[in-house]
């Protein structure tokens, strides 16, 4: 649209003449929703005219003009668009309402422009599909209206999405292009018109088809220009907003805001193994620099698949040499039952949906994948007497940082009270959670005798940075006499006081997957993978679990090697 078509819209749509032309709105609707140049000549043209038609509203009006008022009303002209030479409205309530109609449209087109900084604006019609949520892992939403996304959802724009945990997929179409965005917990973003949401805090990543066709994100850091089958990692904190290119490449411009740039950053392109991160005051970048990429830094988007353990029977022998009372290799069922490798030992059962994962000869079992929470449980109780040596092993593979208990052995559940925790070996999430005492991102184990379902006189600690995602952990819980131990691949991460004289209860259920056992709350459910669960009414040495893990993660011959 050219700029006289546009001003003529504009002062047809102040003189009301626009109203019952419908062809016309809809080309002026068109042009601002459509044309960021245009809004903007809009947005300062209507700033001049309403400013003109005040001052016109002030000029003094002859009295004889009340002779006229059958005559028609006049009109505001201007010469070559820029200047004004004002004829004045017929009285000062029309130049008030001549006034009122342009601040109105000022605002609005105003109104829009900041929306493009300060986030999008709710869709005239809230149904319009946006994006779509197509897929989601372990997700724990922040309600937005009392409304917490579902797989399958519609997200109108303007939608503000706040994962407190867990991962969120997004499938975005606009026109030719598609683009999946996955949001990863904790994060929050703001969903845009067919376009890749905004964010605001945590971290993003972008997947991009554009089939030689453009796609956009603005950003802090700049303007990008996706190009096909490219990744892009954000991260977004109070202070800064990093991007990670991890596949193909973007094209950027700085941003204007941006007032100071490392003098070996060029505008252009941003390819595979860049980062660059922008240092924020408010809303304003100050300053950006290039800096190290951090892949590590979305670890989440590495597949389930990505490390394979191969748990043959090498592995066995070792673990049966250490004279378990109960072993669980996963992959021997009895329809909804766990076979134990252990003739007289007790079986878990399986509940609610937990799928079943190959890795060549072995087979591992994984949780929380589906809308559906997994769990294991024991129907028979253990041990039949007090230990004061227990061992606890497992290999565990989990989806991301949550708030997820592996092991529990817990009393059964009275009348109006929880389970209570005998032991517990559990994962700090990323984010805090008011009924997990367990740090962030760490392992904690602990041990309660007697019983209890509250933390009061427990033994045990939290390891920092305690475990990893998406990779294969080798996990040893002992107690030896008034110590506890834990262990991780092989290795003592902490040792502390178990209290003189304390056992591990007798008669206890043992549960995998969730905090307490079903009929209780399901609370702290574990996400992820898992292998090779196995107890023993003793303490192993350190010696063993180191060989348990050094076997455990040999990898086999190929086939047909000699």
């Amino acid at each position: 649209m050219s700029p006289e078509r546009l001003e003529e819209l504009l002062s047809a749509a102040i003189d009301g003449s626009l109203t019952d032309e419908a062809i016309d709105r809809e080309e002026l609707n068109a042009a601002l929703l459509g044309d960021e140049v245009l809004r903007r000549s809009a947005a300062a043209w209507l700033s001049e005219e309403s400013l003109l038609r005040q001052e016109a509203a002030t000029l003094p009006v002859s009295n004889t003009h009340h002779k006229h008022a059958g005559a028609a009303a006049p009109t505001f002209r201007r010469e070559r668009g820029i200047g004004a030479s004002i004829v004045p409205p017929p009285s000062i309530a029309a130049a008030i309402g001549y006034v009122a109609l342009a601040c109105s449209l000022l605002l609005n087109v105003t109104l829009w422009l900041a929306s493009r900084e300060a986030g999008p604006a709710a869709p005239s019609n809230p149904t319009d599909p946006v994006a779509r949520l197509t897929r989601v892992t372990g997700c724990i939403w922040e309600p937005s209206s009392n409304h917490a996304p579902e797989r399958g959802d519609l997200l109108p724009t303007g939608e503000r999405l706040s994962l407190k945990q867990g991962i969120a997929e997004i499938e975005i179409r606009n026109r030719d292009v598609q683009a999946t965005v996955r949001l990863i917990g904790p994060c929050t973003a703001r969903t845009h018109a067919g376009g890749i949401p905004d964010l605001q805090s945590g971290k993003m990543v972008v997947d991009a088809r554009v089939f030689g066709r453009s796609l956009h994100l603005d950003t802090p850091a700049g303007h990008l220009k996706f190009d096909d089958n490219s990744s892009l990692g954000l991260v977004r904190s109070h202070d800064n907003y990093e991007l990670h290119m991890l596949d193909g490449s973007v094209g950027w411009t700085p941003g204007l805001s941006t007032v100071a740039a490392d003098p070996f950053l060029i505008e252009g392109q941003i390819t595979e193994g860049d980062a660059i991160r922008c240092y924020l005051r408010g809303r304003n970048a100050v300053r950006i620099e290039r800096i190290a990429p951090a892949s590590n830094k979305f670890a989440e988007e590495l597949s389930m698949t990505n490390d394979r353990l191969e748990l043959g029977a090498s592995y066995r022998r070792a673990v049966m040499e250490s004279l378990p009372s109960n072993y669980w290799r996963f992959g021997r069922t009895k329809g909804a039952r766990l076979q134990n490798e252990i003739a007289d030992g007790i079986e878990l059962t399986i509940g609610g949906d937990v799928k079943t994962v190959s890795y060549g000869a072995n087979t591992a079992l994984e949780f929380g994948m589906t809308r559906q929470a997994g769990y294991l449980k024991s129907e028979d109780r253990w041990p039949k007497a007090p230990l004061r040596d227990l061992t606890a092993e497992v290999w565990v593979k989990p989806s991301h940082y949550h708030n997820g208990t592996v092991v529990a052995l817990t009393t059964e559940r009275l009348s109006g009270h929880f389970p209570r925790h005998a032991l517990a070996l559990e994962l700090g999430g990323s984010e805090a959670h008011w009924r997990s005492p367990t740090p962030l991102t760490s392992l904690r184990y602990l041990l309660r005798d007697e019983p209890s379902d509250l933390p009061d006189n427990e033994f045990g600690s939290s390891v920092s940075n305690g475990y990893d995602i998406r990779r294969w952990q080798h996990l040893v819980y002992v107690k030896r006499g008034d110590r506890l131990e834990l262990y991780r691949d092989g290795v003592q991460v902490a040792s502390n006081d178990a209290g003189q004289d304390k056992h591990v209860a007798a008669s206890l259920q043992l549960v995998c997957g969730r905090l307490y056992p079903p009929g209780a709350p399901a609370e702290r459910l574990y996400i992820g993978q898992m292998d090779e669960l196995a107890l023993y009414e003793r303490a192993l040495t350190a010696e063993e679990v180191k060989e348990h893990h050094d076997i455990g993660t040999q990898k086999p011959p190929p086939p047909g090697s000699i």
